[in-house]
């Protein structure tokens, strides 16, 4: 008969044709022992560990547009070797390569947090256990100011109609 010290941590197996066959379900230490026929193994410890770090992914991944003074939340997603994606957005080093632009949390509770300070491009991403995400390309433009213009004919004759037009003009 096989015995895991912490089921919570690994399970081992004891049906016929996977006798021994250890499950690991989270991170941590277990004492595996085997007993049968009056005799009892001496215990050994199992690690289960977790997987390896992959590739992370940040969102939004395409480029954002954005106006100085607006922020955008991003959220980065691990991929392990054993096939888990944890949201990570807390636990990466968040990075922004124009300051001068936008700039991004690093510290809680804002991690992930993007402030457009000025105008221009900057390319966001995140890193963990050295591994960069891909980056994300910000665009930052001035403050929007939207003017009308009319369009005016500054004389006519009696009996015609002229018509005004407004034209939107962004600057």
């Amino acid at each position: 008969t096989w015995t895991s010290s912490n089921p919570a941590i690994a399970t081992i197996s004891n049906e016929k044709g996977s006798e021994g066959r250890i499950t690991g379900k989270t991170v941590g230490d277990v004492t595996v022992t085997a007993s049968g026929g009056g005799l009892n193994s001496a215990p050994v410890t199992f690690s289960v560990q977790a997987g390896t770090l992959m590739s992370i992914a940040i969102t939004p991944a395409a480029q954002v547009p954005v106006n100085v003074g607006d922020t955008v939340n991003f959220t980065a997603q691990a991929t392990y070797s054993d096939g888990s994606m944890p949201d990570v957005t807390k636990t990466v080093v968040w990075n922004s390569d124009e300051r001068g632009k936008a700039v991004i949390s690093r510290t809680a509770p804002d991690q992930g947090k993007l402030v457009a300070i000025g105008s221009g491009l900057a390319t966001i991403n995140a890193s963990k256990d050295g591994v960069p995400s891909p980056g994300t390309s910000v665009v930052v433009a001035s403050q929007v100011d939207i003017k009308t213009v009319l369009e005016i004919t500054n004389n006519c004759c009696a009996g015609q109609t002229v018509t005004m037009r407004g034209t939107a003009i962004t600057w």
